[in-house]
């Protein structure tokens, strides 16, 4: 049954006035992962459906998303919401939360393993609609990246730039920059990228796969422009966890360019013993 939101148009515009990444309608969607034209059917309704009405299964990403109380919503009087929504907004709703939940799962981002092990899965494939493939600690991996004809062409004319984080139990870590795997900041100009950069008439280098067991991410963040603030993770380690502050940055650098500049991909997998 749909959630009954009192004037929601009006309440989504006050929320994009004190949101500082989402701050249209067409953003919202894509967060939520919907179409950009279901939320103005939200807000007005159509002949058979009725106006200021939000789907159940959205409710609770949206107020995740604003950081609000599902309650606040219902409430009629617009500037009572703003005032509510002032005193309720929740700290822990930060720009690199809403940035990585924006993140693309495809066959872009992978996983080459060195040896001949055959792939194997935290469950069947037919048995869940994203299995997680399953590496083992210490096992020799590669991370590929592929891009398409529209990241080609921008690499082509030196306007695709490339950082990586990796998420695990610890936290954000670094990918990059670090001379020890070769891999930086990159101007792209060719259509696959491996890391650890294999030489040319060189073998293949590969990383170790580490704890702690447990699902973990790798992510790719694809811009038209060199972040400014990513020159500082020259300095930090690879491996690295990286401080609330730094992710922050980067998210907002990241966010404040138009949406078709930026492109975040992310590979989830399972690491076992």
């Amino acid at each position: 049954m749909p959630f009954h939101a009192p004037h929601l148009n009006d309440k989504l515009n006050i929320l994009f006035q004190h949101n500082k990444t989402i701050n249209t309608k067409a953003q919202l969607a894509n967060c939520l992962n919907i179409k950009p034209h279901n939320i103005p059917v939200w807000c007005n309704g159509t002949e058979v459906k009725r106006a200021d009405q939000i789907p159940d299964r959205h409710v609770a990403k949206l107020t995740e998303l604003f950081g609000i109380d599902t309650d606040i919503l219902k409430v009629e009087s617009l500037n009572e919401f703003e005032k509510l929504l002032i005193s309720q907004q929740k700290p822990s709703v930060d720009v690199w939360n809403i940035l990585i939940q924006q993140a693309e799962i495809n066959e872009l981002l992978t996983l080459v393993r060195e040896g001949p092990l055959k792939k194997s899965y935290l469950f069947p494939p037919d048995e869940a609609d994203t299995p997680l493939e399953q590496f083992h600690v210490n096992e020799g991996v590669a991370i590929r990246l592929d891009m398409d004809d529209e990241w080609k062409n921008r690499a082509k004319d030196n306007k695709a730039h490339l950082i990586m984080f990796h998420k695990d139990p610890e936290g954000i870590k670094n990918l990059c920059p670090s001379n020890k795997v070769h891999v930086h900041q990159l101007t792209l100009d060719h259509q696959t990228f491996i890391i650890p950069y294999k030489r040319p008439n060189s073998d293949q280098l590969f990383l170790k796969v580490s704890g702690p067991v447990g699902e973990q991410s790798t992510y790719a963040l694809l811009t038209t422009h060199a972040l400014p603030f990513a020159d500082q993770l020259i300095q930090q380690e690879f491996g690295a966890v990286l401080p609330s502050e730094m992710l922050g940055k980067i998210a907002h650098q990241t966010t404040s360019m138009n949406r078709s500049h930026w492109r975040l991909l992310k590979y989830s997998y399972e690491v076992v013993y």
